[in-house]
């Protein structure tokens, strides 16, 4: 059985915490205000246009997956998956090469 890595995700708070540390210590309700409000604007930008540039990361494009037929393995019928959209990020070269540099292969 081949070795996976253990993907520890940084909680919201946590992730707040950190930003609101490394930022002056800007309050942590700013710093959540602005997060929002990040959050919004990306939601209404992918909505409308379908992609949005974030400068210095990367960009987010949101991907509409055709409905398409599927084999259900536990009751070996073939299903109807529907139509749905999923967002893919596109990271920006110099966080590409950060992970190079980490020994990543990504």
């Amino acid at each position: 059985m081949a070795n996976k890595k253990k993907i520890t995700a940084l909680n919201k708070h946590d992730l707040l915490q950190n930003i609101s540390t490394h930022s002056n210590y800007v309050s942590p309700d700013i710093v959540e205000d602005v997060y929002y409000g990040l959050v919004r604007v990306i939601g209404i930008e992918l909505r409308d246009k379908g992609a949005v540039d974030l400068p210095d990361l990367g960009y987010l494009v949101l991907h509409n997956h055709k409905a398409r037929r599927a084999l259900n393995v536990r009751s070996g019928l073939i299903e109807m998956l529907p139509e749905k959209s999923t967002v893919k990020f596109k990271p920006c070269r110099d966080i590409k090469k950060h992970f190079h540099l980490l020994g990543d292969k990504t």
